[in-house]
């Protein structure tokens, strides 16, 4: 595994994987998330977009190493294998056995004496000029200024992509600084008046989607319907630059049609899983610029663009590429 270990994209999340989330990384292209109403996940390729920068993806989370080699050439051992998952704590001496593989994830100092490690680190070696010809998923080589452009187009959605998501309160880009062998801000955005009244309206929809017959709750009366208001403000940061900005969304769970098309029997009859949850957000005061450009969410911002003065949330069903609104029969954007 050797030729894996160079420059690598690492993604760190406080969470940590759950059994389902095991077990959707086993069935490549068909997440346990789709039937779960309450994940972002459920709406677009997921875990398997990694495959566009790298050919081993691994990650450490709780008590476990995770390393997934689809050609199964990688991995010790005399079978084919194409991913292993590895009970670090249970079996503190794979700390010396994988040890180069492991030093990576000290980088954010996670790890407890015992081998638990606090949340969920990520590690995406990229696909360089000499691995890249004996690719089967790709033969275009990734390289770490092709990870600085990616951290640049993710500048420029800037606050839109907190604006949104359910439980996400702050993301920051960092570049490894070999000089002195630490990390250094690259960009970095929080919400700043985060309490528990903002945290339970931004998770909101999860309140609802927990139920399994939650549709059947639902009144078809607007006035009766669930709407709930969020103020964020949010700290925009870069290592020459702070700002500081103020967005509201507005978001609503059902109500008139919205209620009646979600209802079972709609959704038996055109084959797609509705809910009818729908928000807007702005920004205020109001912007220098013109927002008739708000665009399309999907709890995350989509390349789509409405005409209107408020960004539009929704749960859209979304092509498999997740750049477009599903519009027909072709899944494909």
């Amino acid at each position: 595994m050797g030729s894996f270990q160079g420059p690598a994209l690492c993604v760190y999340n406080s969470g940590l994987f759950e059994e389902n989330d095991f077990e959707s990384l086993r069935r490549l292209g068909a997440s346990k998330k789709w039937d779960d109403l309450g994940k972002t996940g459920r709406f677009g390729i997921g875990f398997n977009s990694v495959y566009h920068i790298t050919d081993l993806p691994s990650f450490r989370s709780g008590r476990h190493l995770v390393i997934l080699d689809p050609h199964a050439r990688s991995l010790p051992g005399d079978t084919q294998c194409y991913g292993k998952r590895w009970d670090l704590v249970g079996y503190p001496e794979l700390f010396n056995e994988f040890e180069d593989q492991l030093e990576p994830f000290d980088l954010f100092d996670k790890a407890e004496k015992d081998g638990f490690f606090n949340g969920t680190l990520f590690r995406f070696p990229l696909r360089t000029v000499e691995t890249a010809p004996n690719s089967q998923i790709s033969k275009r080589a990734y390289t770490s200024e092709m990870v600085e452009n990616l951290f640049s187009s993710f500048m420029k959605e800037g606050p839109l992509v907190l604006l949104f998501l359910k439980f996400v309160e702050s993301i920051e880009l960092l570049i490894w600084d070999e000089a002195t062998s630490t990390t250094k801000l690259y960009y970095s955005l929080s919400i700043e008046n985060v309490d528990e009244n903002l945290r339970n309206s931004r998770k909101r929809l999860n309140t609802h989607v927990v139920n399994p017959n939650f549709l059947d709750t639902l009144s078809e009366e607007i006035a009766d319907a669930d709407t709930t208001t969020s103020i964020m403000q949010i700290k925009i940061k870069t290592p020459d630059n702070e700002k500081h900005e103020e967005w509201i969304t507005c978001s609503q769970m059902g109500g008139g049609k919205a209620t009646t098309m979600a209802r079972e029997e709609y959704k038996e009859a055109i084959g797609l899983r509705l809910v009818p949850w729908a928000g807007v957000g702005a920004k205020v005061p109001k912007m220098d610029v013109d927002l008739d450009i708000g665009q399309v969410f999907c709890f995350l911002p989509l390349p789509t663009h409405t005409g209107f003065p408020v960004h539009i949330n929704g749960c859209f069903e979304l092509s498999l590429n997740r750049r477009d609104i599903w519009r027909g029969d072709d899944l494909g954007g």
